[in-house]
């Protein structure tokens, strides 16, 4: 090897303190950056956890409101169904009781016009 080639690689000869400070920066440069990725990672996964988290409670509550407004719809109407039970059998005695009476008055109707037969045979 020629002294002035040995001189060239003497000049980009790179000791071994700076060669091993080089190494450490790009060493804390790939874990900074690593540590960045993993940072944002768990807040992506955090955001995503919380909506679902949300969603379910959401649900939840939701569910809860349509069991009440359902629960009540039916208690409401088996109070209405109850009711109209009450109403129907007072309708049905009242219906008897118009029956009875229309009975009667057909009973009355023949009766007098038997009557009136017999009073005036030779009206038709």
């Amino acid at each position: 090897m020629p002294v002035y080639a040995a001189e060239q690689l003497a000049a980009y000869a790179i000791d071994a303190p700076l060669l091993t400070s080089i190494a450490s920066v790009v060493v804390a440069v790939v874990a900074a950056l690593a540590a960045f990725a993993s940072q944002r990672a768990a807040a992506n996964a955090s955001v995503k956890n919380t909506d679902t988290t949300s969603r379910a409670v959401i649900e939840a509550e939701a569910f809860e409101r349509a069991k009440t407004y359902y629960t009540d719809t039916i208690d409401r109407q088996d109070r209405e169904i109850h009711e109209l039970e009450g109403d129907v059998a007072g309708l049905k005695a009242r219906v008897t009781d118009l029956e009875r009476e229309l009975a009667g008055c057909r009973a009355e109707l023949d009766t007098a016009k038997n009557a009136l037969r017999l009073a005036f045979p030779d009206e038709p």
